[in-house]
């Protein structure tokens, strides 16, 4: 066994370097051509080329690349390349778990098929339409389409894709359970192939069987298939093949209790998407690794994996998978005692989970959210998500019942509309001989005034029922409409409170002037985001402030929290900003700690906070949760941004009551911009691939604008604010707030 592991990884490594040399001395071939293509015809096949080869190590690239493929076709109207663009378009959103895009381009590439009768074209939009459906969990829409591909194919008498639709069935119909019909489909594809039992698609169908085998638990049976393919791959330099079995493996193996072996699978995966630098499958392979490890009760290595895992998944954006590993990292920090990380994770896990359409992921998800409060001994919330979870299961169930009752409705109706139609020719051959036309005449003349009597009977008592129905929706309508404005007139008094509070001290606009900005965008009416500005003994205190929640529940906060900083600086005589956070933090968890009949409300803030002497020049700043980022001139005279690092703590909520609190002091020179801000600007979606606009991107504007005025900067951030999330809806509370040192 030693030597045949030891084989392994000599063979691996070859791999890994050729397979590496090859992708990159394509890639540069294909780059070099088209810099040097001067006909638009050559240049868009270059282009496809190009984006097909990126399309899962670098989705944005092939993006790209597809989009200037679809211009130019478009503009030399080619219509097969056309379709072609948009069918690798489809694929770069497809690698990017962008499903909504990428069957978008895959119908619009179907339809330039249908219009000009590419059978070709045709088929690949179906089958690529039948995968993402199969992404989706929607396995009979993925199989009806993957028919349509296959009965397509069969016509063009193209052995590769009708293998490629046997295949796609297999896998349709294995993800739906069917595991008869999917061997059945893995066979036909066996037996066409019979006389190439080396080639890629036969090995890559004894996987498919292996997977059946894996979903039946017969793990030994499908490590035996899934060994013949790793080999396979190893000995073919099949990087993207060599990914799926050794990821396949490192489960299997860890379904058997063997963990080293899983491990050792794993990193092969790992290793190699490493160098080529594919972070889909990369996030895939740490997230596979770091369940094992869990196991094994290693949690230093697991956190380890799933914290690059995370890190990938929310910089592309991904939110499903963001999600779930936010909520498996909460759930490992948990058990490794640290509660501040295990709560930031478990917040994070839950934020997007309305955006998650998949019962199935947000039933585990809730699972994992209880089980990490039960971690917490908050056993109220873990009862209540644990019951969120019974919820989405019995709604899945019921879903599913009513689809199977739907198809056997459908059947009968069908076999109902077959009887009646017998029995109407069985009516038809007895009138013809026995009742003669009048009779039949007379006959359907009754009828048909019994049903008109009939009809006007209805149609009154229903005009009666609707007239008393206006009359008691109208008195509704008044009763909600009172309601309404009564509410909403409590909001805009809550919002003249908030705003009366937000106020900025005659010292701090005499020191500042126009060298300051305040960018503040409630998501609602009131927000749970504030800033505090106040003067106490030759020091200017700045606060920006990011409350659990937005709207009424977070105004009502963030009053609280502008009332515990004012007590600190003005009843306590603090002036240390680490002081007055951890006086801020004790006084939330005093203030909410409740009788027991209520519990103990877990709501918190997380804060920046600064203090500058005006005789000093000098800067202070402690930070739960928030940072401060401070824009300079290095000695190169280049603009730099220097961070202060904040504590990873909450001011309440989940944090100890004596939590203490990092003190930084920053000497400041002339011409320097202090940024305070919380972290709804970067959390926006928006842009062309509806993402975060994230943390890199904010930091990149803000040394972009760093000459400006400090007007003209507010007006850019809230330009690129705008741009950025165009028609989405703003998801939190945003604040900025810079002031330059004079």
């Amino acid at each position: 066994m030693h030597n045949f592991i030891k084989l392994l990884c000599t063979c691996f490594l070859a791999l890994w370097i050729s397979a590496v040399n090859a992708q990159g001395s394509k890639k540069d071939s294909l780059i070099q051509a088209l810099e040097k293509a001067t006909q638009d015809t050559s240049k868009i096949k270059l282009l496809l080329s190009l984006s097909f080869d990126l399309r899962a190590s670098d989705p944005q690239k092939a993006l790209k690349y597809a989009s200037s493929a679809l211009k130019l076709s478009k503009k030399i109207s080619d219509k097969k390349k056309e379709a072609r663009s948009h069918n690798n378009m489809g694929l770069a959103y497809f690698y990017q778990s962008n499903y909504d895009s990428a069957i978008a381009h895959y119908e619009s590439s179907l339809k330039i098929g249908i219009a000009i009768s590419d059978s070709s074209a045709i088929s690949l939009a179906y089958s690529q339409l039948g995968n993402a459906y199969k992404a989706l969990s929607n396995f009979p829409l993925s199989i009806e389409y993957h028919k349509k591909a296959l009965k397509i194919r069969q016509k063009m008498n193209d052995t590769t894709l009708v293998v490629q639709s046997y295949s796609n069935l297999g896998n349709s119909y294995t993800k739906n359970f069917q595991y008869d019909l999917a061997i059945n489909n893995y066979f036909r594809v066996l037996e066409i192939l019979s006389n190439k039992p080396n080639s890629k698609e036969y090995i890559n169908t004894l996987g498919g069987i292996g997977n059946i085998y894996a979903s039946e638990k017969n793990f030994k049976k499908a490590i035996y298939y899934y060994l013949k393919c790793y080999l396979f791959y190893v000995e073919h330099d099949d990087v993207r093949g060599l990914h799926t079995a050794a990821l396949n493996l490192g489960d299997t193996y860890k379904f058997l209790g063997k963990n080293d072996s899983a491990i050792f699978y794993i990193k092969q995966s790992i290793k190699i998407n490493e160098r080529l630098k594919n972070q889909l499958n990369l996030a895939e392979g740490y997230s596979a690794i770091s369940r094992v490890y869990a196991i094994t009760e290693q949690l230093y290595e697991s956190k380890k994996y799933l914290q690059k895992a995370f890190e990938i998944y929310s910089e592309l954006g991904l939110i499903v998978e963001s999600s779930r590993t936010a909520l498996d990292l909460s759930k490992v920090y948990l058990l490794s005692n640290d509660k501040v990380n295990g709560n930031f994770y478990l917040s994070e896990g839950l934020k997007y989970i309305d955006s998650i359409n998949n019962p199935g992921i947000i039933s585990n998800s809730f699972r994992t959210a209880a089980y990490c409060y039960h971690l917490l001994g908050d056993n109220s919330k873990a009862y209540d998500y644990l019951g969120q979870s019974i919820v989405v299961d019995d709604s899945l169930q019921a879903s599913n019942g009513v689809q199977m009752m739907a198809q056997m409705q459908s059947a009968f109706d069908l076999k109902l509309k077959e009887n009646e139609i017998e029995s109407l020719n069985r009516e038809k051959r007895l009138s013809d001989s026995k009742i003669d036309q009048q009779q039949a005449v007379i006959l359907y003349l009754i009828i048909g005034s019994l049903l008109f009597i009939i009809l006007v009977f209805f149609v009154f008592r229903g005009y009666r029922k609707a007239k008393e129905a206006n009359h008691a929706l109208s008195i509704a309508n008044g009763q909600i409409n009172e309601k309404s404005k009564n509410i909403s007139d409590s909001i805009n008094y809550a919002k003249n409170i908030q705003s009366a509070l937000l106020t900025v001290p005659k010292n701090f606009e005499e020191q500042f002037k126009d060298n300051h900005f305040i960018l503040y965008k409630p998501k609602d009416v009131v927000s749970g985001d504030f800033y505090w500005i106040d003067y106490h003994d030759r020091h200017l205190l700045i606060v920006a402030a990011d409350c659990t929640g937005h709207g009424v529940p977070g105004s009502m906060m963030s009053m609280l929290g502008f009332e515990k900083l004012k007590q600190a600086v003005h009843e306590k005589m603090l002036i240390l900003p680490n002081k007055i956070l951890s006086f801020t933090n004790k006084s939330f968890i005093e203030t909410f700690s409740t009788h027991e009949s209520t519990g103990f409300i877990r709501d918190g803030m997380d804060a920046a906070l600064c203090t500058f002497n005006l005789v000093k020049r000098e800067l202070l700043f402690s930070g739960a949760n928030r940072p401060l980022w401070i824009v300079t001139t290095n000695e190169q005279g280049d603009k730099e941004i220097k961070v202060l690092h904040p504590t990873k703590a909450a001011i309440g909520g989940f944090t100890e009551k004596e939590q203490l609190f990092e003190l930084q002091n920053y000497s400041t020179q002339k011409g320097d911009i202090i940024y305070l801000f919380t972290d709804g600007y970067a959390d926006q979606f928006g842009g062309k691939e509806n993402k975060k606009f994230m943390i890199k991107r904010f930091r990149e504007l803000l040394l972009s604008i760093a000459t400006l005025s400090m007007s003209e900067q507010k007006e850019k951030i809230d330009t690129t604010f705008a741009e950025w999330k165009a028609d989405n809806e703003q998801v939190d509370d945003v604040l900025v707030i810079a002031f330059r040192i004079p």
